[in-house]
């Protein structure tokens, strides 16, 4: 298994290792990761499937992930959109090319999901091999474009929307990170370079991480002037 395979990150570092892996982060180019390492505390890691976790009265990792996870259950109509759904023109997904693919590929980052490859072999894969480069760019924008456009049977997804699981310590406790899969991080890219406008649109205020250029930063302004208004008695979160 995969958990089984990762070292626990528990033990500190010496100080040249340290030195190493933020200069070797950065010299990739990975400054927010660069960043992590050196703020990580030395208290967390990864926890091993059996190992017992601190404040769960004795339970392992396994354990308290399978209670995190329930049994997926059948939606409630309460959560489900009801009426007529507006179709969306299948033309505008025609715009998703092999240099749509590419170009999301060059802005993807992170970590790999089960098959292990991460963002610069995807990179790699997609800008590095000449005419199979471009023959796979134009693979996935096809799958985007079918999964846009067309109905799949959700069952033939699983591997697509499979997840890594990796359970970190909280000291006490644990968080469960999934890591999907870097391709279909690449998908998303590309299909939401195309509907950025609507998606806006939809979200208005209510969502300032949606894709509005400095949304997060035009909120804390607005709650600083609510906060310092005269008229201002309290601010309710």
């Amino acid at each position: 298994a995969i958990q089984q395979r990762l070292e626990s990150s528990k033990k500190h570092p010496l100080n040249q290792q340290i030195e190493r892996v933020f200069s070797h982060l950065m010299i990739r180019g990975k400054v927010n990761a660069a960043l992590r390492y050196l703020s990580d505390n030395t208290n967390g890691g990864i926890l091993a499937m059996d190992e017992i976790v601190e404040g769960s009265n004795g339970q392992t990792t396994r354990d308290v992930l399978k209670e995190k996870h329930p049994d997926s259950q059948p939606p409630c109509n309460s959560v489900l959109l009801q009426g007529p759904v507006n179709d969306i023109p299948a033309v505008i997904f025609y715009q998703i090319d092999g240099d749509a693919i590419k170009r999301a590929a060059l802005r993807t980052q992170g970590s790999s999901g089960p098959s292990g490859m991460d963002s610069n072999a995807w990179r790699r894969l997609c800008c590095s091999f000449g005419c199979q480069s471009v023959e796979l760019c134009n693979s996935l924008a096809s799958l985007a474009k079918r999964l846009c456009t067309e109905f799949v049977d959700p069952r033939s997804l699983q591997a697509f929307v499979a997840c890594r699981l990796i359970p970190l310590d909280k000291c006490p406790g644990l968080r469960p990170i999934g890591i999907g899969e870097t391709f279909r991080r690449i998908i998303s890219k590309s299909i939401a370079a195309i509907v950025k406008d609507d998606i806006c649109k939809c979200a208005g205020s209510l969502q300032v991480c949606a894709g509005q250029d400095g949304g997060s930063e035009a909120a804390i302004h607005a709650m600083r002037s609510l906060f310092h208004a005269d008229e201002s008695d309290c601010v309710l979160l």
